[in-house]
């Protein structure tokens, strides 16, 4: 027999066991009885915050009343806070070069948080059009941007207890 034929019929016996073994696999796994235990586990509710510290970020605020942490926002450079009823989520990013809000200078608002010069954006949802704050600023010792949105009284508190760690 030729070299190349003998190559040939070599590699379709090795198919055709490949295919034979998996075939009888599936046929033992799909008549093995199979036991699925249900464990249910309580769902964690969040506990109210008074302080939030992000050492990574370098920040420090007083989360206003009503907030928690949502369980969605727990990264070391993010957090989520969500308010009760009608009171819309806090936002809280820092990474480096966030992009600022490209808005007219009527809208754009200079802040001060701590000894640093913020930018305060008063934009609106694309979503639905409604009012939010978009808060701007470089960590002059990490140099990281901070961003936090929101919308009424409480992102207007936590604005007002940002602190720089050193």
């Amino acid at each position: 027999m030729a070299r190349n034929t003998f190559l040939l019929v070599s590699v379709l016996a090795v198919v055709a066991a490949l295919l034979v073994g998996l075939n009888i696999g599936r046929q033992l796994s799909a008549s093995a009885p199979t036991i699925t235990q249900v464990q249910e586990t309580p769902t964690p509710t969040p506990k109210p915050l008074s302080e939030y510290t992000n050492t990574s970020c370098g920040v420090s605020f007083t989360i206003p009343e009503g907030y928690t942490l949502s369980p969605a926002g727990n990264a070391s450079m993010s957090a989520i806070f969500v308010g009760t009823g009608s009171d819309k989520p806090i936002t809280f990013v820092c990474q480096s070069e966030i992009p600022r809000v490209p808005l007219s200078p009527e809208k754009i608002e200079t802040v001060s948080v701590g000894s640093v010069s913020a930018k305060l954006y008063h934009d609106t949802d694309a979503k639905e059009g409604n009012p939010i704050d978009k808060l701007i600023f470089t960590h002059p010792k990490n140099r990281l941007d901070i961003f936090l949105a929101g919308a009424g009284n409480g992102f207007q508190k936590l604005v007002a207890t940002i602190m720089l760690l050193p």
